[in-house]
């Protein structure tokens, strides 16, 4: 249940992996602290791989059949490991300004379907998304991938380029999927209870 025990309890272990991940990692080289983060987003990565054997079998949370497990919503975590080795304060800020704010969301108001605690759409949700946060965040807390002031102008396009495409991937989901809405990086619906498709129809 939302805002239960379990939801805060899950919610103090993101907390807890990223203040146990910075205490492990300040009295490393940067060169330790990138190779780090590079094999945390490997397993995240690999972790989103596997996710298209269990969808073969049933749906993911609301997700159907293969067009459920692209990796679309979730591209953020496809670009991690390349962010991570590329050096690159723009390219990592990016993914911060992506994947954090998206991992709140998700955190603050998770969509894992009537099931049990144990079940696979919860431990998958709470793995997954501990694991994005922490290593998105460590880009700019361990790897001095921060946004900076002189990035903000291409973030900004950058973000709406994304969204755009995401925009365009989630049409052709719809169109080719007989109607199914995949909903990636929440084009298509709040993830809050919000009602923004009446404010912003």
């Amino acid at each position: 249940y939302n805002f239960g025990l379990w939801h805060f309890f899950f919610i103090a272990l993101l907390v807890a992996a990223t203040i146990g991940l910075y205490l492990l990692m300040r009295n490393k080289g940067k060169p330790e602290r990138v190779t780090a983060l590079y094999l945390l987003s490997m397993v995240l990565l690999y972790q989103l791989c596997m996710r298209f054997s269990f969808v073969r079998l049933q749906d993911y949370q609301t997700a159907h059949g293969i067009v459920g497990a692209l990796p679309l919503c979730s591209f953020g975590v496809v670009l991690l490991p390349i962010a991570a080795l590329s050096g690159s304060a723009f390219f990592q800020g990016a993914l911060f300004m992506i994947n954090c704010p998206g991992a709140i969301i998700a955190f603050v108001w998770p969509n894992t379907g009537p099931v049990t605690i144990f079940h696979y759409n919860v431990t998958y949700f709470v793995f997954s998304h501990i694991l994005l946060f922490v290593t998105t965040a460590h880009l700019a807390i361990s790897a001095d991938g921060m946004p900076r002031r002189a990035h903000l102008a291409h973030l900004s396009y950058a973000i709406l380029a994304y969204y755009l495409l995401m925009v365009v991937l989630n049409g052709i989901a719809v169109r080719f999927g007989n109607g199914y809405d995949p909903n990636f990086s929440y084009v298509a619906q709040c993830p809050l209870p919000l009602p923004l498709h009446k404010i912003l129809p």
